[in-house]
Order: structure tokens, then C-alpha cells, then sequence
């Protein structure tokens, strides 16, 4: 089987969405003024919304797989490989993920955010005060970066009834 994105609180710092996470709260409480991102526009399957897959899920997914009767590895006709998928179905952006982490704390961020080559800045509606900055760091990109990734857990559904139990937001 094939396991997209999921997330857990032992999601290490260095990962995206934790450094968003953590960015934001951090931001929210003053500690600092900005967070330094590659691609804001780059899409993952990580299901931002009610359907959010929790590492649990995925445990739960993979424990699923392992009780079925017969293993399975199934190639259709045109000979491409269908694997049991454990994702949302659902791509969001890094700027998602961002506009979402600060809804939680009742900011709503400008979308999209004024821009420039070097950097974007995300303006509190409310307030009208900028409250971060993406810093468009060169570091952070990846000269082999996906664009975009996004699973289809149609076959874990329908074979094993798999679906998410734990939601976010």
C-alpha cells in the first residue's frame, strides 16, 4: 500500500506543516514576526478540512491491510499497478495550509497575499496589520519538486471500508 501525508503531534520541526503549525502560534504569541517557506503554491494530499487523516487513520489503514484473506496486487489491463491508498483525496496548497493555521487563532489572511519576487506578505483583514512574511527562501525549494501530489483512496474504501475517523478544524 501507498500512505500519503499524515499527521501526528511527533511530526518532527523541519516538516512543513509543523513548521507552519508551530510558526503560527509562534507568531500569534509575539515570539516572532515571520515565517521562512519555499513554495507557497506547492499542493499535497494532506486533507486541511473535516476529512483530515490523522497518523492514526493511517495505522488503522495499514492494520486493515494486513487482515485481509489474500494479499493483493492487482494490475488492470493497461498493465498499471493498483495499490491500496490510504490519502484524503483532497490537495491543498502551503498558503492554504498557512490561511488555515491562522483562522484557528481568528486572523484571516489577505488571499492572495501581496506579493513580490522576493517575498509575500499576509495581512490581517481585521486589522489591516501585516502579520507574516513569507520569505521566499531559495533553500527551501527543490530543484526536483512535485507540484503536486494528491492520492485516490478508492480502493481502500471500497475493499476494505476504510475511512477517516479523526478530524481537525
Amino acid at each position: 500500500g501507498i500512505l500519503f501525508n499524515h499527521e501526528s503531534p511527533r511530526r518532527g520541526g523541519t516538516f512543513v506543516t509543523k513548521k507552519v503549525t508551530t510558526g503560527v502560534a509562534q507568531i500569534c504569541a509575539g515570539i516572532k514576526d515571520r515565517i521562512t517557506l519555499g513554495n507557497l503554491d506547492a499542493k499535497r494530499d494532506w486533507g486541511l478540512s473535516n476529512a483530515k487523516i490523522h497518523a492514526y487513520d493511517y495505522v488503522r489503514g495499514m492494520w486493515m491491510m494486513l487482515q485481509q484473506d489474500v494479499p493483493e496486487d492487482f494490475y488492470s489491463t493497461s498493465a498499471v499497478l493498483l495499490l491500496c491508498i490510504i490519502a484524503t483525496g483532497r490537495q491543498y496548497s502551503v498558503r492554504d495550509l498557512c490561511e488555515l493555521s491562522f483562522r484557528m487563532y481568528q486572523m484571516q489572511i489577505l488571499s492572495p497575499f501581496e506579493n513580490s519576487i522576493v517575498h509575500e506578505e499576509g495581512v490581517d483583514t481585521v486589522t489591516g496589520k501585516v502579520v507574516i512574511g513569507f520569505f521566499l527562501a531559495i533553500t527551501y525549494y527543490r530543484p526536483t519538486e512535485v507540484e503536486t501530489l494528491l492520492g485516490d483512496p478508492t480502493k481502500a474504501k471500497k475493499k476494505m471500508g476504510w475511512k477517516t475517523e479523526i478530524g481537525y478544524c
